[in-house]
């Protein structure tokens, strides 16, 4: 996965029918949301969404995060690329992991 600015693009190899996919994940970091697009078929897949200053973030220093994903999606690849724009976000922070 490769993390460029506001966009990210993950490439894998499905299992099922052994073809090339990509997703490209684009949305704005600072506004902590994004959506996860299909490159073959244009379709959204997932959305990304992250509440700003939430009782959590305040009182423990943890984001919380929506994620929204399309029937039919690998909920582990979407769960992934949540975390990619969470470590993206806290770049020299900590980030989600504590890195």
């Amino acid at each position: 996965m490769i993390v460029l600015g506001s966009k990210a693009t993950a490439t894998f190899t499905n299992a099922s029918n052994h073809a090339q996919e990509s997703l490209k994940m684009k949305g704005n970091w600072f506004d902590s949301s994004a959506d996860i697009v299909d490159e073959k078929t244009g379709y959204i897949v997932g959305r990304i969404d992250r509440k700003l200053l939430s009782g959590r973030d305040l009182l423990f220093g943890q984001q919380t995060y929506a994620l929204t994903v399309a029937p039919n999606v690998d909920l582990a690849l979407m769960v992934a690329m949540c975390i990619c724009m969470d470590e993206k976000n806290n770049e020299g922070k900590g980030g989600l992991l504590g890195f």
